[in-house]
This record gives structure tokens, C-alpha cells and sequence, in this order.
């Protein structure tokens, strides 16, 4: 995922996001868990697929885009993706099915 100096799947610091209002989908997911945190709202990043079906009896790493998991007060999650302009909608609706991993890490500030 991405290009550059900071290729993969680690984001930048979420100050650095925070300062430039720049940052391509793990730089804004990683932001946005930040600020929920802050807020006391149980997230995380999660990794998913846009663009690919794959079976989802086949074992693989293709993940393509970050989005926040929302821990619910049941345990379950929903889910949301910081990248979607103008709308009210969490997720794309051609998503809502789509497979994620759960990226459980301590956000860098």
C-alpha cells in the first residue's frame, strides 16, 4: 500500500496528518482512531479489500485500504471510513460486505 518514503502499511504520525490536512487512507484512519480515542470511543484501524472480490476461503494479504473499526457496546463492530467526502454514509455501500483485518496497534502521535 502506497509509494514512497513511508510505503506499507504503517501510518505517519497523526500530528503530521493533523498539521499538513494531508495523508492518504492509513494516515486518516489513524487520525480520526486518535481523535475517537481522545474522545473515549473504543476503534481501531482496520485493513480492508476496495476494488477485489476474493474468496473468502482463500488465506491472503490484500488489503488495499484502511478504514476505523467502532467497538459497539456488544462487542461487535461497526464500521467507518474517514476517506468518504459528502456523504452521511460510514462505508461506500459497495463495501458493506467486504472482509477486514483488524490492524490493533498503538496509534503514534
Amino acid at each position: 500500500m502506497g509509494t514512497g518514503k513511508k510505503e506499507g502499511f504503517e501510518p505517519k504520525p497523526v500530528i503530521e496528518t493533523y498539521e499538513t490536512k494531508y495523508g492518504v487512507c492509513r494516515d486518516v484512519a489513524a487520525l480520526t482512531v486518535a481523535m475517537l480515542r481522545e474522545a473515549k470511543i473504543e476503534c481501531e484501524i482496520a485493513m480492508t479489500n476496495y476494488g477485489a472480490s476474493v474468496p473468502k476461503e482463500l488465506p491472503v494479504l490484500a488489503f488495499n485500504h484502511a478504514i476505523v473499526a467502532i467497538k459497539n457496546d456488544d462487542g461487535t463492530y461497526r464500521y467507518a471510513d474517514p476517506t468518504v467526502k459528502n456523504s452521511t454514509a460510514w462505508l461506500r455501500q459497495w463495501k458493506w460486505n467486504s472482509r477486514c483485518c483488524s490492524a490493533r496497534s498503538k496509534v503514534t502521535r
